[in-house]
Parts: C-alpha cells; structure tokens; sequence
C-alpha cells in the first residue's frame, strides 16, 4: 500500500512540472502579405494603468514602501519599447521602425523628427491585472503528498495564474494633433506554477496566499510571454490597419506644413551688397505669421539667415523638405534678399558668402522644388531689375511676352505657386512707418486671416495672391512715383490651413 501510493505521489510530482510560456524575438518578417508604406515610425510613449485590484495589492502584506507590490519594477520600458520596434518592423507595413530616443516624451518627439520619423506610436497599458485562475487536477493527490512528506509537494505545479491586459495603441504625426490611428491589442497569458515559481509559502500546495513578493514573482515569470503576445498582436493589427492608413495617405489626410524662410541683411561682401535693413525680420514676421496661421511647431519652420544663408546651408534645408514632404503636405518658401540676373539675363538669388558662388538660380530652386512632394508655394520678396528694392543690376531684363512667361515658366518648373513681391519694372517699396516691406506687411497681414474670403479656414494660394497684390497694389499709389503690382502664377491646389484662432 505504501510503495503504491509513494508510486502516485512520484508520478503526480512529475506530471506537475511548471508551464510557464516563454518569451519569443520578433522575426525577420511575419508570415503573409503586408501592404509597406512609405512612412517611418518611432515608438515613443509607453503608459500603464493597472488594474483596479491590482491597485488594491500594493496597500497590503507589506510594512515599507518599497517592498509594496509595484508592476512598475517588473516590466523594462526600454526592452518594450526595443521590442515593439522590432514588432513593428516584422508586420512589413512599413518603411522603418525606430526607437525614439530621449528622456522625456517632448525629447522623443524632437528625437523622431530630427530622424525625419513620419508617425508616433504610443502605447498605453490598460487594465494590467495578475490573476489566481485555480488549482489543476493534481491539486488533490499534492495535498496528500504535502500531508505525506511536505517538501515534494512545494515542487509540483497546481496552482495556474494569469496576467492580462488591453494595449491601446494610437498612431499620430512627430507633430502632434489628431490620431492617425487606433487599434486595441487585448493580451492574456496563462501559467501555471509551483511553490519555487511564484515564490515559495509554507502551506502554498494548499492554499496560497500571496503577498507583493508572490505577485510580483507571477507577473515577472509571465510577463515576457505577455510581450511577446502584445507585439505580435500589434504588428497583425497594424497590418490589418495598414489599408486604412493608406487610404488617408492617399486623400491627403495625413498632412503637415513644413516652412522654410531664408534671409539676408548683411552680407559679407557690403561693398558690393549694401546692407538690407528689413529683410531678416521681414522673414521673421513670416515665419511667425505661418506658424500662428497653422498652429505650427517651430520644428516644422525653418530658418535660415545671415551668416546660414549660404549657398550650402540653403541647398540642406531644401534637402530636409524634400526628406520631410510626403503627398499632400504644404511646403513654403520664402527668401528676403538680393535678387539679381546672369549676364544672359537669368533670374537668380543672391545669398551669403564670400566673393563668387553665392548666386541661386532660380532655374536651380525650381529644379529642387521639383523633387519635394506636395503643394508648394515660393514667395519672392527680392527685385531682379535695376532700382528696385533688394535689387542688384544685372543682366538684361526680359521684354515683351518673354517678361509675362517668365513667371509661369518658374511656377510650372518647380511644381509650386509662385508669388513675387513686384512685377518687372515696378517699384520694391520698404516704408519706414510699417516696420517691414510693403509687401511683407500685407503678406503677414493675409496669413493671419483677412485673405480668407470665405471664412472657411482655408487659405488658397488664389485667396493669399488675390489680397497681397489689391492691398500692395493700393498702397504704394500713395507711397512711390512707381507702383508695386505683385505679380503670381500657379498654384492651383495650394492650400493653407488656419487656426480658428488664427483669425
């Protein structure tokens, strides 16, 4: 009769090994076709919010703080984080998948921008409970093999337990502002433990009572399954999701304003190029004036001025619109400065440096306007004739209907909206009572809302042209002996979104 039962309690013994699911790496690549989009995305925060029960655990069976019951010791962000991007990377809806580095959320959503990252991911933790889900069937024969001889019965696994949350996942631009997306990932993980894996009690064969160090024991032997689960369940959702993201990439709903101002009062060579006294702060008005209109951050606005506003230093920011711009975005452009011609009578820019190899062709801009996706709008706040403002004497004007195409001709080789401050011939003025050029004044006085006719909230670039040349136009009647007419070609589809409180 004993060696009988010493036979059954071996056997329950070792059939009641623990079962606790392992933690996986995310693989190179899921299984199953994924739709890639061209867009990067930067795993940034990551929040939880236990349980109401859960909460109840940390304010019992322990006398200091620091031995309550705190998930927050269990679970590694940093690993998460790590192993969500490689989630991420492996559904293959994607272009790039990335850690966002930096100690602070607003540090991550710098971090994500500086890498040119077009979504945050964000994830919260909801609901974040352990469980005792009960005993198994070896439960019995493991109270009589703990009343036969205790010690074996600690080994024996009956005792199964349960760790289970929802993961709130949102998709949203490095920018802020709306979601992009919104998908739940609900994880639910199940072991089932001895007295060794959840932390060992005298009397745990028979009935566990769990204190902080048990629990914490439980969600730590689980937890890696857990993240696992929730990875991979956030990578089937994305790419579930992904037709859907595309959808709003494809109408134009997931946009941005990227804004590049550029300007030159003082230039290295002043013997040549006179000091400008307004043309950096002209710029500066703009670039507030854009930022308000759209409730930009000023990461989305660049600038570039005086000893920056370079040749090379120009070329790279045109170079990090063109990395930033995706389908639907609206990318302006202003430059404050000397304009001039080429002998041949080219139009270009004149920017900072010594001697030659300042000059931008504006045949060059629109050649890099070209390749940046988007609506784009150029605006030109600089003379190419001589005595006019911000002019430096040049090559021959055109004439005739060469003068009128010239513009067009611009506007259609750059893919954008043009708008210049004077038509050929005209006058550049920069009264002294407004603080800023004529043209500038009436150009920050549109953005801030007066050129919206329609009260929409929607500024077009017919809107903005039609009220910068009536107001610039009207204004220098009473101002010069020449009048300033702006001049504006292309276009079409450009748009500027405005603030409600922009107006």
């Amino acid at each position: 009769m004993r060696r009988a039962l010493l036979l059954l309690l071996c056997a329950a013994a070792s059939l009641g090994c623990a079962s606790i699911p392992p933690g996986e790496r995310a693989p190179a690549r899921l299984p199953g076709e994924a739709q890639r989009l061209p867009l990067r995305v930067a795993i940034s925060e990551v929040s939880l919010a236990l349980a109401v029960e859960e909460s109840a655990k940390a304010s019992v069976g322990a006398s200091r703080d620091e031995d309550k019951y705190d998930l927050e010791g269990v679970i590694d962000y940093a690993a998460l984080r790590r192993d969500l991007s490689e989630w991420v990377e492996a559904s293959g809806s994607f272009a790039r998948a990335r850690v966002a580095e930096g100690a602070s959320a607003e540090a991550r959503r710098i971090d994500a921008w500086r890498e040119r990252d077009d979504l945050l991911l964000e994830l919260e933790l909801r609901e974040l409970r352990t469980n005792f889900d009960g005993h198994n069937w070896l439960w019995i024969p493991n109270v009589v093999n703990w009343a036969y001889w205790i010690v074996p019965s600690w080994f024996v696994a009956t005792e199964e337990y349960s760790v289970s949350l929802i993961a709130c996942a949102r998709l949203r631009g490095p920018t802020g502002g709306a979601t992009v997306l919104e998908v739940e990932v609900p994880v639910r993980v199940v072991g089932t433990f001895g007295d060794f894996q959840r932390g060992w009690q005298f009397f745990g064969p028979i009935y566990p009572n769990n204190g902080p160090d048990n629990w914490r024991e439980i969600a730590r032997a689980l937890w890696p399954a857990a993240r696992t689960q929730l990875g991979r369940g956030l990578a089937l959702q994305l790419r579930a999701a992904s037709g859907e993201v595309a959808r709003k990439l494809a109408a134009r709903e997931l946009t941005k304003t990227l804004v590049l101002t550029v300007a030159v009062s003082n230039y290295e060579d002043a013997l040549r190029l006179p000091q400008l006294s307004r043309a950096v702060s002209d710029a500066r008005g703009v670039s507030v004036a854009l930022t308000r209109a759209g409730g930009l951050l000023p990461r989305q606005a660049l600038e570039r001025y005086e000893a920056q506003a370079t040749l090379a230093g120009v070329e790279e920011a045109l170079e990090e619109l063109r990395d930033r711009a995706r389908p639907g975005d609206t990318v302006v452009v202003y430059f404050a400065g000397y304009g001039t011609r080429e002998p041949g009578g080219a139009p270009g820019l004149i920017l900072n440096g010594p001697g030659a190899g300042t000059s931008l062709p504006l045949a060059r801009l629109a050649a890099l306007l070209r390749e940046i996706a988007g609506e784009k709008l150029l605006i030109l706040d600089c003379g190419f004739e001589r005595g006019q403002g911000r002019a430096l004497a040049g090559g021959p004007p055109p004439s005739g209907p060469a003068a009128e195409q010239e513009l067009e001709a611009l506007a259609a080789a750059a893919g954008a909206g043009v708008l210049l401050a004077s038509e050929p011939g005209g006058a550049l003025l920069i009264p002294g009572h407004l603080g800023e050029s004529l043209f500038a004044h009436y150009l920050i006085e549109g953005l801030a809302g007066a050129a919206d006719r329609d009260h929409d909230f929607v500024l077009s670039f017919a809107e903005l042209s039609d009220y910068v040349r009536r107001k610039v136009t009207t204004e220098s009647a009473f101002l010069g002996a020449r009048p300033q007419r702006p001049r504006a070609a292309g276009g079409e589809g450009l748009r500027i979104e405005l603030r409600r409180e922009a107006k």
